[in-house]
């Protein structure tokens, strides 16, 4: 009997104790809970920080700024979006911080900016700049470790650092505020941020400038081949637009009212309805609206429906043609896309810079671009920059101008290229005859002083040579399709070593 009890006894002690451990197994996993919950809700202005800074980069133009006691700044773009800017987050021992390479990709520290790594998806390196930017999300996981979302498209991995390490989520809600950026200072029209990395941007400010289609139209907008509709477009401040639209697409845009909504008339041509495959999933389908202010502009975009145009006799499709491009200053990162070859081509819309064995250095301000040479211009296809757009032109006489200065007498590399960046435009001589080139170096006579360039070309013509030899361009010059038209690129190059020059206020316009 007095086993029995002995034994009983035990029992309830072993139970007991089983029980306090039990007890303490949920108390530790309700405080780890409670730790994850706490950093969701804390990384929420990390992830807003990236959405805010993609947006920047496709509006390009702020037109409002307001300044929060948190830390935070509410932006209003030149398209309509509102975005937040976080200075900083509470509640972090670390916190990932995003950058962006000087090739317009994201990147990451984990280590308080001690190390940075690509973000990648799929073992490529994301986007930041540009309309396909993506915005990459972080979140911590039910084990309190840091996961990315590389593209925004809802899948999240787990992050690893340089030694291939899950990456942990440290809680401190006693610890100092983590710093997001270097700073965030508005001044003198600009808003300067400067990021983890070191990157700087400076987006204008420009108030009482916008453009962007009504909140009530979401998605691709259908309209039966021959029917017109009417759209709302929010516009005011504009010195004035340009508008791009499908092949046969006639789109007419009116006069804002007092309340500034403009009304955007867009008529589908007569054809086929077809389903949107991989060929008309982009551009193709496009209706944009570019409104200009100075050197500022914002663009505005919708989808419509894929028709297939008649090509009857009575129903010769219009093209969508522009008439005049004015350049816009870049205003982030310009991206560098490597030297040019037979299978690296200018492909997205913005401005680019091309880099092989010579180096050029481009900065970019309110002045202008500034592109330095140190040693070695090298040729066109080496060092130059420039700006590519896939608007649609016509055949025609075009006249480039553009202004330029120099710190020394010095010379510019100009020329302009085809949509698929394979041939070079004809240049005509200023009475109009044949320049026999599709690339040319006009001089810069007087140093620090403002020069006005203007280059006539011939859209009808373009050479795979790109050359200023008369007879290495004419052996491989053709006539230009309309193909060849679908955008195009504008190139400049510094072509002195041991000068910087500065180009600004760049415009094409069609003169006949």
């Amino acid at each position: 009997m007095k086993k029995f009890w002995m034994y009983s006894c035990m029992l309830l002690a072993v139970m007991l104790a089983g029980c306090e451990d039990i007890d303490k197994l949920e108390d530790d996993i309700h405080a780890l809970e409670d730790r994850v919950t706490a950093l969701e809700e804390k990384v929420k202005p990390i992830n807003d920080n990236v959405k805010a800074l993609v947006e920047i980069y496709k509006a390009g133009v702020i037109t409002s700024i307001e300044e929060k006691t948190d830390g935070h700044y509410t932006l209003t773009l030149s398209n309509g979006k509102t975005v937040e800017l976080a200075k900083w987050v509470e509640g972090f021992g670390s916190v990932p911080m995003v950058g962006v390479s000087s090739e317009g990709n994201w990147q990451v520290s984990y280590d308080k900016g001690t190390t940075w790594k690509a973000v990648l998806k799929d073992g490529k390196p994301v986007t930041a700049v540009g309309n396909g930017g993506k915005a990459p999300q972080f979140k911590v996981d039910a084990n309190g470790y840091w996961e990315v979302d590389a593209d925004g498209d809802g899948t999240f991995e787990q992050v690893k650092d340089v030694n291939g390490q899950p990456v942990k989520a440290i809680y401190d809600p006693e610890g100092p505020v983590q710093e997001l950026f270097e700073r965030v200072t508005p001044k003198d029209g600009l808003l300067e941020i400067v990021l983890k990395n070191g990157e700087t941007l400076n987006i204008p400010i420009v108030p009482d400038f916008y453009c962007y289609f009504d909140e009530s139209i979401q998605g691709e907008q259908a309209i039966q081949p021959g029917k017109t509709k009417k759209y709302k477009v929010h516009l005011k401040g504009a010195d004035h637009t340009v508008i791009t639209a499908p092949m046969g697409w006639k789109a007419v845009l009116g006069a804002p009212n007092k309340q500034f909504v403009a009304e955007l008339t867009l008529t589908a041509p007569k054809g086929k309805v077809e389903a949107a495959v991989r060929a008309t999933a982009d551009n193709l389908r496009d209706v944009s609206i570019l409104a200009f202010k100075g050197s500022f502009v914002t663009v505005a975009k919708m989808q419509v429906n894929a028709i297939k145009v008649d090509m009857g006799e009575t129903d010769t499709p219009e093209e969508p043609a522009k008439s005049s491009l004015i350049v816009p200053q870049p205003t982030g990162t310009i991206k560098n896309i490597g030297k040019y070859s037979s299978t690296n081509r200018v492909v997205d819309s913005g401005w680019f810079q091309r880099e092989g064995a010579s180096v050029t250095t481009l900065t970019a301000d309110r002045e202008g671009i500034h592109a330095q040479v140190a040693k070695d211009k090298g040729a066109w296809n080496h060092s130059s920059f420039g700006y590519h757009t896939s608007d649609v032109f016509l055949t025609g006489i075009y006249q480039l101008t553009f202004q330029v200065k120099a710190d020394a007498a010095s010379s510019v590399g100009i020329g302009i290229r085809t949509a698929d960046d394979d041939k070079g435009f004809r240049m005509l001589k200023p009475d109009g005859t044949n320049f026999e080139r599709n690339v040319t170096t006009p001089k810069i006579e007087k140093a620090n002083t403002w020069v006005e360039i203007t280059q006539l070309f011939d859209f009808g013509f373009a050479s795979t040579a790109m050359t200023s030899s008369a007879t290495g361009y004419t052996s491989k010059e053709t006539a230009t399709t309309f193909v060849d038209l679908q955008g195009l690129s504008i190139y400049f190059y510094n072509n002195q070593p041991h000068t910087t020059i500065v180009v600004k206020d760049i415009k094409l316009t069609k003169m006949q």
